[in-house]
């Protein structure tokens, strides 16, 4: 792993492929690392320059001490962007990667973005009733120390950590053994809940995607759902893709983690995607 100080802060990353390639950067979701792309870099590896970032406090970067707003996040984004140099990038993200992803491309009005690949936008309007009500009790002193006394407890135990991760998952047993329990793992470290429960509570932060409606000048996107998203249900995903309006929509089989359950398939599509982007048209598709 490398690092850089981006936003103040020491961001570990993956870089993979081939020198001379197009740029690839994989962003992921809260709770998770680099990691939940590897299946599908594996397919890009031999033509693409890839780098799959740790976002602070996940993973082996460091932890953000002061902000977990949208605007820090993607801050981040845009020193890593900026100290390395590159150009002409195809961005891939899910949950939080994607958000971040959006807020940067509206930042730099689409500059050196060569296309947007989102997994599972996250937004207050896209979360599930049961994380809505999570990130609600934690607002209540009384039940935020009951919230905490439970994730603390939780993460103590394989079983409590297994949980937290196959939640995420619509067949588990599609992912590699080794990688959820490399996934798990990471609630281990302290760090990993208290910047996931921080980013909870920045979530209206997120607002500005509840009703973002891709712009003319926005690089081609496309947008993947997964059908049995618990954490971020599919039913809000339409809802989203509706008003966003993205050149092409997809809903695929599989959970919050779908890129790791069905990478062969979400592969397939980023690559489909990726081929015929620059011949898009900025009309609104939807494959079945």
């Amino acid at each position: 792993m490398k690092s850089l100080i981006c936003n103040n802060i020491k961001i570990t990353f993956r870089e993979s492929g081939i020198a001379s390639g197009s740029v690839m950067i994989f962003l992921h979701n809260g709770g998770t690392d680099h990691s939940i792309w590897d299946p599908i870099n594996e397919y890009f590896a031999t033509q693409y320059r890839i780098y799959a970032i740790d976002w602070p406090g996940f993973g082996q970067s460091e932890e953000n001490q002061h902000a977990h707003n949208l605007q820090a996040y993607s801050h981040v984004l845009k020193d890593f962007i900026e100290q390395l140099k590159l150009k002409n990038i195809t961005l891939i993200g899910t949950c939080l990667g994607s958000s971040a992803t959006l807020a940067y491309c509206q930042m730099v009005r689409g500059s050196n973005i060569r296309s947007l690949i989102l997994f599972n936008v996250l937004s207050p309007s896209t979360l599930s009733s049961p994380v809505k009500m999570i990130i609600r009790s934690k607002r209540n002193k009384n039940f935020n120390t009951l919230s905490h006394w439970i994730e603390n407890k939780l993460c103590q135990y394989k079983i409590g950590r297994d949980l937290l991760i196959n939640y995420q998952f619509n067949n588990s047993k599609a992912v590699r053994k080794n990688s959820r329990q490399h996934l798990a793992n990471l609630y281990r470290n302290s760090s990993n809940a208290r910047s996931l429960n921080a980013l909870g509570q920045s979530i209206t932060s997120f607002e500005q995607l509840d009703t973002l409606e891709k712009p003319d000048w926005f690089p081609p996107t496309m947008v993947i759902w997964g059908k049995q998203n618990n954490v971020l249900p599919y039913r809000n995903g339409k809802a989203f893709m509706s008003h966003f309006k993205p050149d092409i929509e997809l809903a695929l089989e599989g959970g919050h983690l779908l890129m790791m359950e069905n990478a062969k398939g979400s592969a397939h599509h980023i690559k489909k995607f990726m081929e015929k982007s620059a011949e898009l048209s900025h009309h609104h598709h939807q494959f079945a």
